[in-house]
């Protein structure tokens, strides 16, 4: 790393994104060949200023500066141009230097804890995610989500005889399910259920927050799996997708880029929230020892799936540094030049659609990444 860090300077500058003075200087620097364009090398020697750990040097290998590059480099011709550079400097930089960061507590409810679906050592977080909250003025946005069923609700065990089962269930016989099971309900499109103790039933004792979680000022509340018909472990969607919660707006009006999830439970509520996350453009951290799931295994696999799907798993100690860009990882920049690359090409399809060709004009600097949210959302 350079002796006086570029980077560090150009994040307290809450405007630079737009200052093209400072966007000519910061290519100047990198270019050494002085030929108005980046290749490579230069490329990764501009990573190496750029990434840290805790405000110090950490480690970066030419493979990961490639796969950022390559999502940068448009037309592919293993150079980052001047207009590329721009997209560089007015999206991908602002993301990893001034990153907006919300915190999702995912179903931190007292039937998850010590209630009728109680996980082991489920209560050990809460003083965890209090920690996270000490310091509330990091989050743009808190958001707590509740799983609220009504009685009558669809992965509720004692209910499987309300529904009929489709020919393609292994379980043929209702009153042979047991807790746990997993059916297939008959409708229009049939639906695989796992049926679960009856919980989180609206407003009793089991679907409130747990009494010591600390509830900050200004928050918002989710409430997911309201519909008797459909379960919801996303706070994002229903599990058929047939309608969505608030979220994705709300984070959407505060210009989120970051999502820090934690709560209950790992290889539920919390892997499908953060792989939907993932799949709408947002950068999502899983707070691993801020989450708790059912057993060993499947928390491994659940965790697996997430870094698949583009996750960052990091712990608590690691979220102000990382909020605050004094650690910016590699890999979190890596999915952010996988959300710019995907935003552009969304951009240019709406311009062709607009302008009523196949897409094949060169997209101007007019590319607002906020009309596709980052990711049109």
């Amino acid at each position: 790393m350079s002796e006086e860090n570029f980077f560090d300077n150009l994040k307290k500058d809450v405007s630079f994104s737009g200052n093209r003075e400072k966007e000519a200087a910061c290519l100047k620097r990198y270019n050494k060949r002085g030929d108005g364009v980046l290749d490579l090398e230069e490329f990764h020697m501009m990573c190496l200023d750029l990434f840290v750990e805790d405000g110090k040097s950490c480690a970066l290998s030419e493979t990961q500066s490639r796969q950022i590059f390559e999502q940068l480099d448009e037309n592919q011709d293993n150079y980052i141009d001047k207009e590329e550079f721009h997209i560089l400097w007015r999206y991908w930089l602002p993301m990893i230097l001034q990153a907006k960061a919300a915190l999702i507590a995912v179903d931190v409810q007292n039937d998850f804890i010590d209630g009728s679906l109680a996980l082991t050592d489920a209560e050990a977080i809460v003083p965890v995610i209090n920690r996270i909250l000490e310091d509330e003025s990091m989050f743009e946005q808190v958001i707590y989500t509740y799983d609220w069923h009504p009685e009558n609700h669809v992965s509720f065990h004692k209910n499987v005889c309300m529904r009929e089962l489709h020919s393609t269930s292994k379980i043929t016989q209702k009153e042979k399910a047991c807790v746990f099971d997993t059916v297939v309900f008959d409708g229009h499109v049939p639906m695989e259920q796992t049926l679960w103790p009856a919980h989180c039933v609206q407003n009793t004792h089991g679907a409130k927050l747990h009494a010591d979680l600390k509830i900050v000022k200004d928050h918002v509340d989710i409430y997911k799996g309201s519909c008797d018909h459909v379960d919801s472990y996303s706070a994002f969607f229903d599990n058929q997708r047939l309608a969505q919660t608030d979220l994705a707006t709300v984070l959407c009006s505060k210009r989120i880029t970051d999502v820090y999830v934690c709560g209950l439970a790992t290889d539920v509520c919390i892997r499908h929230t953060a792989i939907d996350a993932a799949s709408l453009g947002f950068r999502p951290f899983v707070v691993d020892d801020a989450c708790r799931g059912q057993t060993k295994e499947s928390c491994d696999k659940a965790r697996r799936e997430m870094e698949e799907a583009g996750c960052i798993m990091i712990s608590s100690t690691q979220v102000k540094s990382m909020v605050e860009a004094n650690t910016r990882m590699p890999k979190a920049a890596l999915q952010a030049a996988e959300n710019v690359a995907l935003a552009r090409q969304k951009a240019k399809v709406k311009l062709a659609s607009i302008n009523g060709d196949h897409g094949d004009k060169p997209l101007s600097n007019g590319f607002d990444a906020a009309t596709s949210n980052l990711l049109d959302l």
